[in-house]
């Protein structure tokens, strides 16, 4: 995995001192939200350094490790680009905002433990009303969680909530075999769960990104994978579950598959099948993401046909708006649907998902001159069985 994704990364020396901001089109209906109903919701990105799983390894399809520093970000940097959120953003008129950093906020490489608090500080002293966040759930403790919400939410601080800070988890997949060998994530479900049942204890509301367009797998199998892992992260409490659309970013393992003809963006009517294929209790928690708007421009995105793709995303937008699914019935059938239905969907293995990694992993072995006794063949068997995938 570090061969492929370490291939000529550049090293970034981005402005330390502003912080990536873009807006993005959402739907608030949690309790702890300011707003209901369609709200632009500003996405901020901290220019801090990497987030460390990625200059370990890093996750297949993640892009965030472009938009890092590689060059020492400071506390003092990370005050300036606080300074610079509160300068940009008004927040009378957006009190709720996703402030995060380019992999793990809670991770003190990232943001320091002694900054954090004083960044949060600044965030409330200038009317901002509710923050979401994002971390790997290795990081989260009681005291960095306590530690935030004394600094920006005091009156709630002695209390176990509701408070206003949401932590958002990239979940993925709540399989096991999924996580470790189609999407390299690092981390278990037990890892999730442990971290859901603090946030609960602790009064945070959480949020979690179930990833659409998994490598190595077919499209039903990743639908299906995507609706368990939806209804895993729904019955352990996420306010909110944002589906994730794979897209091309440079330098990770699916675009050197898609260069070399092993991998395809998914279509977005793969999206548009996992929707209907969702209860409604299940399926309005849901919002389609990575269409769009990315802290990296990626070089592609999830499309469709060049007749029907703006006409499929403003459908997924309305929806990601107002949570009504007829904008998603009136999609109008373009001829191809028919034709994602007679491909992509279509396509069955003749293997098995633990036989195609294996495969899969035996030819980048060869083709990045890495010893072929690294695959963890045992391993790997030995969990695709446990999550019936052999």
């Amino acid at each position: 995995m570090q061969q492929v994704l370490r291939r000529q990364v550049p090293h970034t020396a981005l402005d330390p001192w502003h912080a990536d901001i873009y807006y993005e089109e959402v739907r608030l209906h949690t309790p702890e939200d300011p707003r209901a109903g369609p709200y632009v919701m500003p996405l901020v990105t901290l220019r801090t350094n990497p987030c460390r799983w990625s200059a370990s390894a890093g996750c297949v399809m993640c892009g965030y490790h472009l938009g890092a520093n590689r060059a020492p970000v400071t506390d003092q940097h990370l005050v300036a680009q606080t300074e610079d959120v509160i300068r940009r953003v008004n927040p009378v008129v957006y009190p709720s905002l996703v402030f995060t950093s380019n992999g793990s906020f809670l991770d003190r490489a990232e943001v320091s433990d002694e900054v954090r608090p004083v960044m949060l500080r600044m965030l409330r002293e200038a009317g901002f009303q509710f923050l979401t966040i994002e971390t790997r759930p290795e990081y989260i403790t009681s005291n960095r969680l306590y530690a935030m919400v004394k600094a920006f939410s005091p009156d709630t601080a002695q209390g176990f909530g509701p408070h206003p800070i949401s932590v958002s988890f990239g979940l993925e997949s709540s399989d096991d075999f999924v996580q470790q060998y189609c999407i390299n994530k690092g981390r278990r479900r037990e890892d999730y769960l442990a971290a859901f049942d603090l946030l609960r204890s602790r009064g945070f509301p959480f949020d979690c990104y179930v990833l659409l367009g998994k490598p190595f797998m077919t499209a039903q199998e990743d639908v299906k994978d995507a609706e368990r892992t939806i209804r895993f992260a729904a019955d352990h409490g996420s306010g909110y579950i944002f589906v994730m659309i794979t897209n091309l970013v440079d330098y990770s393992l699916t675009s050197y598959l898609t260069e070399r003809g092993r991998y395809t963006l998914p279509s977005l009517w793969r999206a548009v099948e996992l929707l209907g294929r969702l209860p409604p209790e299940y399926r309005r928690l849901i919002q389609i993401k990575g269409i769009s708007h990315a802290p990296v421009s990626p070089r592609n995105y999830a499309r469709t046909c060049d007749l029907c793709t703006e006409h499929v995303k403003g459908a997924i937008n309305f929806w990601n708006q107002t949570g009504e699914f007829e904008h998603i019935r009136a999609i109008y059938p373009c001829a191809c649907r028919n034709g994602f239905r007679k491909g992509e969907w279509a396509v069955q293995a003749e293997a098995s998902l633990c036989q195609r990694i294996v495969s899969e992993y035996q030819i980048l072995a060869e083709e990045l001159d890495i010893d072929s006794d690294l695959i963890p063949e045992a391993d790997l068997r030995t969990l695709a069985v446990a999550e019936n995938w052999a």
